[in-house]
């Protein structure tokens, strides 16, 4: 049984979900999006927000590859948050702090040091600034980190951050002033195909939401779905991991 339709469908309430969600929204759309649990939680929650890209040389020629649209996305962060800020009063901790890379002894090989020309060869072809320094240059940026296991060291000053909690919090506020239905607790169960196309998802229960388009943002999550993994299987691989992140007070 059809339950609903909409312009767009988006499984998933994760950061990407609530990201897609949103910019269709804006685009005039009506757009439903479907949340297993809670929009914002699990790895949406816990990710380092981390806005940093490590560039190796262009091997093709042509359009844009892959380190070209990660950068593209993380310029456009700042503005982002300028407007969500705007819009739903959440900062959501955009900060332009820098970072520095470095290398100590296990990572002293062709994985690690070898490489550091290559990325330094990316980031002066892409516009990313990136420095090496010395163990000096190391204290006097973050005084204290123990410098004297450290071989190598490169400063990237235009690194950022946002804080994931406060970013997917404004994302769901923004989406529910642009009226997107958003459905916690709704557990989809796999992608509705009818003559070779995507009308929908079947939802644990049986019920189906239709749409026009279907927006798959279902995480590590999305190898369960039997029709994405018959149509792909290399989807069938994507399974959870359990990661570690430690948050600390710098001041």
């Amino acid at each position: 049984m059809k339950v609903s339709v909409a312009d767009v469908l988006v499984a998933g309430g994760g950061a990407i979900g609530l990201s897609v969600a949103e910019a269709a929204a804006r685009r005039g759309l009506s757009v439903t999006l479907l949340e297993r649990e809670r929009v914002g939680a699990r790895a949406s929650w816990a990710g380092a927000g981390m806005l940093n890209c490590r560039p190796w040389p262009r091997t093709t020629r042509g359009g844009p590859d892959y380190f070209d649209l990660l950068l593209a996305s993380i310029r456009l962060h700042e503005q982002w948050a300028a407007r969500l800020l705007e819009e739903t009063d959440i900062d959501v901790g955009f900060r332009r702090c820098g970072a520095v890379e470095l290398y100590t002894p296990e990572r002293n090989d062709a994985k690690g040091v070898g490489q550091i020309g290559r990325l330094l060869e990316g980031c002066a072809a892409r516009g990313v600034r990136c420095q090496r320094i010395n163990a000096a240059d190391v204290k006097a940026l973050e005084p204290r980190v123990a410098v004297q296991d450290i071989v190598a060291a490169l400063h990237l000053p235009d690194d950022a951050q946002i804080r994931p909690p406060r970013f997917a919090r404004a994302l769901a506020l923004s989406c529910r002033q642009r009226e997107v239905v958003v459905n916690e607790g709704a557990a989809v169960a796999d992608v509705w195909i009818e003559d070779g196309q995507a009308r929908g998802v079947v939802m644990s229960d049986g019920t189906r939401h239709g749409a026009g388009s279907v927006v798959m943002c279902t995480g590590a999550w999305t190898g369960q779905f039997e029709t994405l993994r018959r149509l792909a299987p290399r989807i069938g691989r994507i399974e959870p991991v359990r990661g570690q992140s430690r948050c600390v007070r710098a001041w």
